[in-house]
């Protein structure tokens, strides 16, 4: 039980045994002196518990963190302002924002199918990023059919990629495969043919040609957000596998007073872990001179949010952070940017490594952590033009999408 209850029990008890039994002279004032002593100690612990911290954690011997982490795990859709005002009853950290006054008016919750795909979508990225740029590439176009452009040597991770997409009903299981030998035309190919160059040729381009089914399905995800997915993964898996009293969000959009920070915007992800504020921005396109303005906000709006916890009564650590993908953003522009405040940079390659060395207590900032991003091959360049137009004469090759 909660000490704001254990307070108010105290003062029922007394008013009852002074309703209930014939008191007098030196013991009924001694009663009637406790009994104001209990309740002004209920209003102060009411008035903190609702206006400065709540006390609720010490309910049993599980934290407050970790109930409400119970309670974002469960199998919900935030789908409505009910469910919303919900979740920040079982929030530590955005009922801070609340009292504040920064309305959180959407969170995302990432889904286990946008999870897998995720995964997916990093092993790729971590072998070849242009991968993945040549699948944003097809989202773009305005065609029913897309391609990949990979490597022998990654083809099958590329196939994986493609049948979760499948699995997820967002492209067809038919493909073509096709390839251009020197100076000769481009032609379509077999599997067993694919398989050989795959073994004989690593380096050597493969194009995967596929059919959309439902181009707007996860499209968001793909076109950028799984890389705010794949970093709210490590931070999760690491947390919650060593037992830390946590609570973590994704895609937090708010509504803010402006002399707090932006009007409006939103936290990529936004985790309070013991006595420590996390706030991620993820980047996972190109970031350089061009997007100055952009970094301003950013930087205001981290500072903003530290300012908004400071207030409490609770004294919290507070870490900023920037995830980027360093094949695409400009670092040196980075590093002056953000040089006159609290970010840590990231490579997206370094955040595990980062994260389980902030968490562990062995150093005091993330640039201790910084470790060589995960090898990507320097393979030859990616055509930037399809070698054929997949929709004439299409096979089928359902046995690729077979464990």
């Amino acid at each position: 039980m909660n000490p704001v209850d254990l307070s108010r029990q105290l003062v029922e008890s007394i008013d009852h045994l002074l309703e209930n039994r014939r008191l007098k002279g030196q013991t009924l004032a001694r009663i009637q002196q406790t009994q104001s002593q209990a309740q002004a100690i209920f209003t102060t612990l009411r008035d903190i518990n609702e206006n400065t911290l709540s006390l609720e954690a010490a309910t049993d011997d599980r934290s407050l963190l970790r109930r409400n982490l119970d309670y974002w795990r469960n199998d919900f859709q935030i789908s409505n302002r009910d469910t919303l005002d919900q979740l920040r009853e079982h929030s530590l950290t955005l009922h801070t924002l609340y009292r504040k006054g920064i309305n959180v008016i959407r969170i995302y919750k990432f889904s286990e199918e946008e999870s897998r795909l995720t995964q997916k979508l990093g092993q790729v990225f971590f072998s070849d990023h242009r991968i993945i740029e040549g699948l944003k590439q097809s989202y773009r176009m305005d065609r029913n059919w897309g391609y990949l452009l990979t490597p022998g040597v990654h083809l099958w991770k590329t196939l994986a990629l493609l049948r979760t997409m499948a699995q997820a009903g967002l492209i067809e299981e038919q493909h073509t495969f096709s390839v251009k030998w020197k100076k000769e035309e481009s032609r379509k190919i077999n599997f067993n043919v694919v398989k050989k160059i795959a073994k004989e040729s690593p380096q050597k381009f493969i194009q995967v040609n596929f059919t959309f089914l439902d181009k707007s399905k996860h499209r968001d995800l793909i076109q950028g957000h799984w890389f705010n997915c794949y970093a709210y993964q490590i931070i999760y898996e690491h947390l919650f596998r060593n037992n830390f009293d946590f609570e973590i969000y994704t895609r937090v959009d708010y509504r803010s007073p402006i002399d707090i920070f932006s009007a409006r915007g939103d936290f990529d992800i936004l985790a309070m872990v013991d006595n420590k504020i996390l706030l991620v921005e993820c980047k996972s396109g190109k970031i350089d001179q061009r997007h100055h303005k952009q970094v301003g906000e950013i930087i205001q709006t981290a500072q903003g949010l530290k300012e908004v916890f400071s207030v409490t009564e609770q004294e919290y650590e507070y870490l900023s952070v920037l995830v980027y993908n360093d094949h695409l953003a400009d670092e040196e522009f980075l590093k002056i940017a953000f040089q006159d405040s609290e970010f840590n940079l990231v490579r997206i390659g370094d955040l595990r490594s980062s994260i389980t060395k902030v968490f562990s207590g062995a150093f005091q900032s993330f640039a201790d952590a910084e470790n060589p991003s995960e090898p990507i091959p320097n393979a030859h360049p990616v055509p930037s033009t399809p070698i054929e137009n997949p929709k004439e004469n299409r096979s089928f090759f359902a046995r690729l999408f077979r464990s």
